[in-house]
Protein backbone atom coordinates (compact mmCIF):
# COMPACT_ATOMS: atom_id res chain seq x y z
CA UNK A 1 0.00 0.00 0.00
CA UNK A 2 1.42 3.28 -0.88
CA UNK A 3 0.74 6.45 0.81
CA UNK A 4 0.44 9.84 -1.32
CA UNK A 5 1.01 13.03 1.18
CA UNK A 6 -2.09 15.57 -0.23
CA UNK A 7 -0.33 18.58 1.31
CA UNK A 8 1.14 20.16 -2.31
CA UNK A 9 -0.52 17.74 -4.10
CA UNK A 10 -4.10 19.35 -3.10
CA UNK A 11 -2.85 22.46 -3.73
CA UNK A 12 -3.83 21.88 -7.44
CA UNK A 13 -7.55 21.37 -8.50
CA UNK A 14 -6.83 17.94 -9.73
CA UNK A 15 -10.10 16.78 -11.70
CA UNK A 16 -9.83 13.03 -12.90
CA UNK A 17 -8.12 10.38 -11.29
CA UNK A 18 -5.95 9.61 -14.35
CA UNK A 19 -4.45 13.30 -13.94
CA UNK A 20 -4.10 13.06 -9.97
CA UNK A 21 -1.88 9.94 -10.49
CA UNK A 22 0.28 11.54 -13.27
CA UNK A 23 1.05 13.78 -10.88
CA UNK A 24 2.15 11.34 -8.30
CA UNK A 25 4.03 9.58 -11.07
CA UNK A 26 5.53 12.27 -11.93
CA UNK A 27 6.29 13.26 -8.36
CA UNK A 28 7.65 9.62 -7.37
CA UNK A 29 9.69 9.68 -10.40
CA UNK A 30 12.61 11.83 -9.08
CA UNK A 31 12.43 9.72 -5.22
CA UNK A 32 15.60 7.52 -4.73
CA UNK A 33 14.96 5.96 -2.10
CA UNK A 34 11.61 4.75 0.03
CA UNK A 35 10.34 2.28 2.30
CA UNK A 36 6.50 1.32 3.00
CA UNK A 37 4.22 -1.05 4.49
CA UNK A 38 2.50 -3.19 2.44
CA UNK A 39 -0.45 -4.91 2.86
CA UNK A 40 -1.36 -7.77 -0.11
CA UNK A 41 -4.84 -9.80 0.29
CA UNK A 42 -5.09 -12.72 -2.10
CA UNK A 43 -8.56 -14.68 -1.78
CA UNK A 44 -8.54 -15.53 1.65
CA UNK A 45 -4.85 -14.65 2.47
CA UNK A 46 -3.81 -11.64 4.09
CA UNK A 47 -0.15 -10.84 3.65
CA UNK A 48 1.90 -8.05 5.69
CA UNK A 49 5.33 -6.33 4.62
CA UNK A 50 7.96 -3.68 4.70
CA UNK A 51 9.13 -2.91 1.12
CA UNK A 52 12.43 -0.79 0.75
CA UNK A 53 13.49 0.19 -2.75
CA UNK A 54 16.73 1.99 -3.90
CA UNK A 55 17.50 3.66 -7.16
CA UNK A 56 17.60 2.53 -9.53
CA UNK A 57 16.35 -0.85 -9.01
CA UNK A 58 17.41 -2.28 -5.81
CA UNK A 59 14.10 -4.00 -4.09
CA UNK A 60 13.75 -5.99 -1.11
CA UNK A 61 10.41 -6.99 0.91
CA UNK A 62 10.43 -8.70 4.54
CA UNK A 63 7.21 -9.94 5.27
CA UNK A 64 5.95 -10.31 8.52
CA UNK A 65 2.72 -12.52 7.49
CA UNK A 66 4.30 -15.49 5.92
CA UNK A 67 6.67 -14.95 8.78
CA UNK A 68 10.39 -13.85 7.87
CA UNK A 69 10.13 -14.68 3.92
CA UNK A 70 11.70 -12.43 1.71
CA UNK A 71 12.01 -11.51 -1.35
CA UNK A 72 14.75 -9.32 -2.91
CA UNK A 73 15.69 -7.82 -6.55
CA UNK A 74 19.08 -5.99 -7.71
CA UNK A 75 17.83 -5.41 -11.54
CA UNK A 76 19.17 -8.99 -12.53
CA UNK A 77 18.82 -11.62 -10.28
CA UNK A 78 15.32 -12.26 -8.13
CA UNK A 79 15.90 -14.26 -4.43
CA UNK A 80 12.91 -15.78 -2.33
CA UNK A 81 13.53 -16.75 0.67
CA UNK A 82 10.61 -19.19 1.87
CA UNK A 83 11.61 -20.44 5.68
CA UNK A 84 9.00 -22.94 5.90
CA UNK A 85 10.07 -24.46 2.87
CA UNK A 86 13.75 -23.94 4.75
CA UNK A 87 14.23 -23.48 0.57
CA UNK A 88 16.27 -20.21 -0.98
CA UNK A 89 14.86 -19.50 -4.86
CA UNK A 90 16.82 -17.46 -7.22
CA UNK A 91 16.18 -16.79 -11.05
CA UNK A 92 18.42 -14.37 -13.40
CA UNK A 93 16.20 -11.62 -15.29
CA UNK A 94 17.34 -10.25 -18.34
CA UNK A 95 15.94 -6.84 -19.02
CA UNK A 96 13.50 -8.05 -21.99
CA UNK A 97 12.09 -10.23 -19.59
CA UNK A 98 8.25 -10.25 -18.02
CA UNK A 99 9.66 -11.96 -14.98
CA UNK A 100 11.05 -8.22 -14.22
CA UNK A 101 7.86 -6.19 -14.60
CA UNK A 102 6.15 -7.11 -10.64
CA UNK A 103 9.49 -5.97 -9.23
CA UNK A 104 9.45 -3.39 -11.37
CA UNK A 105 6.46 -1.67 -10.25
CA UNK A 106 8.05 -0.70 -7.12
CA UNK A 107 10.27 1.83 -8.80
CA UNK A 108 9.01 5.04 -9.56
CA UNK A 109 9.03 4.11 -13.30
CA UNK A 110 6.50 1.12 -12.41
CA UNK A 111 4.14 4.09 -11.60
CA UNK A 112 3.83 4.71 -15.44
CA UNK A 113 3.69 0.55 -16.05
CA UNK A 114 0.85 0.71 -13.99
CA UNK A 115 -1.02 3.28 -15.75
CA UNK A 116 -0.36 1.91 -19.01
CA UNK A 117 -2.04 -2.09 -17.86
CA UNK A 118 -4.83 -1.06 -15.48
CA UNK A 119 -8.06 1.40 -15.39
CA UNK A 120 -7.60 4.69 -12.89
CA UNK A 121 -10.66 5.67 -10.78
CA UNK A 122 -11.06 7.18 -7.24
CA UNK A 123 -12.21 4.54 -4.97
CA UNK A 124 -14.12 6.92 -2.88
CA UNK A 125 -15.54 9.61 -4.90
CA UNK A 126 -12.87 12.52 -5.87
CA UNK A 127 -12.29 13.55 -1.64
CA UNK A 128 -9.95 12.58 0.91
CA UNK A 129 -10.65 9.93 3.53
CA UNK A 130 -8.73 8.55 6.25
CA UNK A 131 -6.26 6.19 5.69
CA UNK A 132 -7.79 3.25 7.44
CA UNK A 133 -11.05 2.83 8.80
CA UNK A 134 -11.23 3.94 12.17
CA UNK A 135 -14.24 2.28 12.57
CA UNK A 136 -12.97 -1.12 11.44
CA UNK A 137 -9.29 -0.21 13.48
CA UNK A 138 -9.59 2.36 15.96
CA UNK A 139 -5.63 2.13 16.36
CA UNK A 140 -5.35 2.86 13.05
CA UNK A 141 -4.10 6.49 11.22
CA UNK A 142 -6.37 8.99 10.75
CA UNK A 143 -3.77 10.73 8.24
CA UNK A 144 -5.91 11.95 4.87
CA UNK A 145 -5.46 10.08 1.57
CA UNK A 146 -6.55 9.59 -1.70
CA UNK A 147 -7.97 6.06 -2.38
CA UNK A 148 -7.66 5.33 -5.65
CA UNK A 149 -8.74 1.97 -7.63
CA UNK A 150 -6.49 0.45 -10.53
CA UNK A 151 -8.74 -2.92 -12.38
CA UNK A 152 -6.59 -3.93 -14.88
CA UNK A 153 -7.61 -3.89 -18.92
CA UNK A 154 -7.13 -7.46 -19.52
CA UNK A 155 -6.92 -10.50 -17.89
CA UNK A 156 -3.10 -10.90 -18.47
CA UNK A 157 -1.76 -8.24 -15.44
CA UNK A 158 -1.47 -9.94 -12.54
CA UNK A 159 -3.80 -8.47 -9.75
CA UNK A 160 -7.21 -7.89 -10.32
CA UNK A 161 -7.34 -4.94 -8.79
CA UNK A 162 -5.31 -2.52 -6.95
CA UNK A 163 -6.23 0.04 -3.95
CA UNK A 164 -3.77 2.49 -3.33
CA UNK A 165 -4.00 5.08 -0.53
Amino acid sequence: MACFSLNSLLAQEIQTAQNFFQSISEYYANITDYEADLEIRAGSQNMSAKVSFKKPNLLRIDFSRPDTQVILFNGSLLTIYLPGSSAVLTQSVSKDSGAAGGANLATPQGLNLMSRYYIISYAEKNTPVTLDDLEKNPNGSSEMVMKLLLSRRNASEGFRTIVLS
